[in-house]
């Protein structure tokens, strides 16, 4: 239960401090706005190239242990 608590109140000071950030900004609003989409799109890529490079580690990893499995199994 105090997982929770700890965890909804940072959520919320997360979310007081972004809007205050962009109620403060030294930029007009729809500056902002394209700012933060383009960031978006940029973590977003940065993730799923990241989370490309974790499944064809996997996938590689899987293939060495099949590849290995078989040459036991011949033996």
């Amino acid at each position: 239960m105090k997982t929770l608590t700890v965890l909804t109140g940072t959520l919320g000071a997360v979310a007081i401090g972004v809007a205050l950030g962009v109620l403060f900004a030294p930029l007009r609003g729809s500056e902002t706005r394209i700012k933060i989409t383009r960031k978006g799109h940029e973590y977003a890529d940065y993730f799923m190239d990241g989370f490309d490079d974790m499944i064809d580690f996997v996938s590689h990893s899987i293939e060495s242990v099949e590849n290995g499995t078989s040459q036991l199994a011949k033996k």
